[in-house]
């Protein structure tokens, strides 16, 4: 009987496809519905005997996980999803699972691994060709080499990157290039200072200005953009205080810390009282500095934030050391190497989970492929004894003279013909 025209469709897929919408919705704001739905379709996926729904809800797991900071269980689900995408062919997520896989193995600190699916990630978008996929890829790969000091390398992919987005017009990305840009040419542009090179630090602090500017103006331009706005209001303070133009840099914090206020994300209002602190130790108003670092910690303590608690410990522990307040600078520095050291500690205990997770898949992968094997070995070897039975039985029917084969009642009178009793 044909359903009702208003009757619910209460088939398998359209209840992959609602719960596909919701996931997606829940993608960035809630990652423990994520984890739902995303359960959802796996068990879908199962009971429908339909793979890539599996390997959907896989991916989604893998992505709530890792916004529960849950990396080693993360890593789990998206080694997974990847296997099962490559086996079904669907490379435009195969090159999305890369980047993801990319990510964590960055956060877990296994950079070998990160860079090697980032590389992956880019080969795949170009035969594909998503340059989405490749810009992606290319700013991660970017943000991890400057976390590992290869300036010159990370600004070649952050250029890559830059000219990927302008050719797609993503202004958002293309903004987001260029804060990485400026950061990098005054990272290198230090290290010319250190080395006596005036002239080169001098070209790349001009050319740092250059791309702010740029990135200033693209984002004035954008409409709810709010966390790379206010990334490219902070860096380009940064830039105008180190080159002393201390009123700007005033200005540009303002503006970050209203757009922060209009966010309504309490860790980028902490990222803005943390650099309002800053500006204030740069003019010498400690107490100021003092009140917005302290304002910017407790956000952080609240948030769960810990790396940047951590540097707020070590910037306050500064701070009071020069306002002459030893034993609270103290207090604060211990609690600065308590917390280094802790997310260290984390970060040793999470590399080697991951290890044991990527183990504990190649082990199962390679005992399916050993079973499979066996599997086919023993259908091999049946279809050989079946032949070899057909074989004999055709053999046994067969008259050895005459080839010709026998029937029932021959042989029996054969039988019957040298029976002694005849």
């Amino acid at each position: 009987m044909s359903r009702a025209l208003n009757e619910p469709d209460t088939s398998a897929a359209a209840r992959f496809k609602q719960l596909k919408s919701q996931a997606q919705a829940a993608w960035d704001s809630d990652p423990r519905a994520l984890a739902k739905h995303a359960n959802e379709m796996v068990r879908i996926g199962h009971d429908q005997g339909e793979r890539e729904f599996v390997a959907i809800g896989l991916r989604f797991l893998g992505v709530a996980y890792q916004y529960l900071n849950e990396s080693v269980q993360a890593l789990s689900y998206a080694l997974e999803a990847l296997e099962l995408f490559q086996q079904l062919e669907n490379y435009r997520q195969v090159a999305a699972v890369q980047i993801e896989l990319g990510v964590l193995y960055s956060a877990l600190g296994d950079y070998v691994q990160a860079v090697d699916y980032f590389e992956q990630s880019i080969a795949t978008s170009k035969d594909i060709g998503s340059r989405g996929g490749r810009l992606a890829s290319l700013q991660n790969l970017a943000h991890l080499h400057r976390k590992l000091c290869n300036f010159d390398t990370s600004l070649s992919y952050c250029l890559e990157s830059l000219d990927i987005a302008r050719e797609i017009q993503d202004f958002e990305n293309e903004a987001q290039a260029l804060n990485i840009e400026a950061e990098l040419r005054m990272l290198i542009a230090q290290n010319h200072l250190t080395r006596g090179e005036t002239d080169a630090a001098v070209q790349q602090f001009d050319q740092a200005g250059k791309a702010l500017e740029t990135a200033y103006c693209t984002v004035r331009e954008l409409q709810n953009a709010h966390s790379v706005s206010i990334e490219t209001l902070i860096v380009y303070a940064n830039f105008n205080t180190s080159q002393n133009d201390l009123e700007r840099a005033s200005e540009l914090i303002s503006d970050a810390l209203e757009v922060a206020q209009r966010s309504g994300s309490p860790g980028e209002l902490a990222r803005c009282l943390q650099s309002l602190g800053n500006l204030h130790v740069q003019r010498g108003e400690l107490r100021e500095a003092r009140q917005h670092l302290e304002r910017a910690q407790q956000i952080f303590a609240e948030q769960q934030m810990k790396a940047d608690l951590a540097q707020s410990h070590r910037e306050l522990s500064s701070v009071l050391k020069t306002s002459g307040d030893f034993a609270l600078a103290l207090e604060h520095f211990e609690q600065f190497h308590d917390l280094d050291a802790n997310l260290r500690s984390a970060a040793a205990e999470h590399r080697a989970q991951a290890l044991a997770v990527k183990l504990d898949l190649e082990r199962a992968k390679r005992e399916s492929e050993l079973y499979q094997l066996r599997s086919s070995e023993l259908t091999q070897l049946n279809e050989q004894l079946q032949t070899q039975a057909r074989l004999l039985d055709r053999q046994a029917r067969e008259d050895s003279l005459t080839g010709l084969a026998e029937s029932p009642s021959s042989r029996g009178v054969r039988v019957r013909g040298v029976c002694p009793c005849a």
